[in-house]
């Protein structure tokens, strides 16, 4: 298969591969065998004892195990741009798979800022509500939640009450 050959061109270390039903064919399953160790190629259809013995090995479970992985990444790239490819030809092709990856990089990027922001908003919130020696602090303060972020307030006077 032309796909697995330029994959192990770019990736030597490329040894295990997962497709689904429709690929399935006695020559691509042989062509596969040599270039491949493991390979799930399920077969379409009933099974016959041969593929039901074969796609119980160990090697074609574990293979068919990491497929979900693919498709949700294949997923998440349709969602990223690549639903619908409006270009012509191979190049716009490529160059839309190439927007579509670099999108979910920086979507992905941008997640695990925000999480790390939001991880130490909340430590810095932990350490301004206790004390060193980890009592509370005085009654004479109090959280405002703000829109972004929460922050200590003292009270100006006994009777003000705080916007909630």
């Amino acid at each position: 298969m032309p796909v697995v050959e330029a994959a192990q061109e770019r990736h030597p270390e490329l040894r295990m591969a997962s497709f689904d039903r429709g690929f399935h064919s006695p020559g691509s399953q042989r062509k596969l065998a040599v270039r491949l160790d493991e390979c799930a190629l399920p077969v379409k259809g009933g099974l016959s004892r041969e593929a039901a013995q074969r796609q119980s090995e160990d090697g074609f479970r574990s293979a068919r195990k990491r497929h979900p992985g693919i498709e949700s990444a294949i997923s998440h790239l349709e969602h990223c741009g690549l639903g619908r490819v409006r270009t012509h030809g191979a190049d716009g092709f490529a160059r839309a798979v190439a927007l579509s990856v670099l999108a979910a990089s920086v979507k992905r990027l941008g997640r695990l800022v925000r999480d790390r922001e939001r991880k130490r908003l909340e430590r810095r919130q932990r350490l301004s509500w206790t004390g060193d020696d980890g009592a509370s602090q005085n009654a004479g303060s109090f959280f405002m939640l703000a829109p972004s972020r929460m922050c200590r307030t003292s009270l100006p006077s006994p009777g003000f009450l705080p916007y909630l």
